[in-house]
């Protein structure tokens, strides 16, 4: 295994916790205080959540990149 695949590993770790994070804000297991003072928390804490998912998920296909790619 060259270099590739521990950064490829290590990108997909990296992102397990913002995945995690994006989609137990999107369900609404997880309601933030900081979020209820907005006007309308429900649909801020969506938004978050999938610009979170977003970015979790665009690290993920980096890391799938790098692993099949650079294997």
């Amino acid at each position: 295994m060259g270099n590739w695949h521990f950064v490829g590993v290590a990108l997909l770790l990296t992102a397990l916790p913002g995945l995690g994070l994006g989609l137990v804000l999107v369900t609404g297991l997880w309601r933030p205080r900081q979020l209820e003072g907005a006007a309308d928390p429900d649909r801020l804490r969506r938004s978050v959540g999938f610009r979170v998912l977003a970015v979790a998920g665009a690290v993920a296909a980096l890391g799938v990149v790098m692993l099949l790619l650079r294997g």
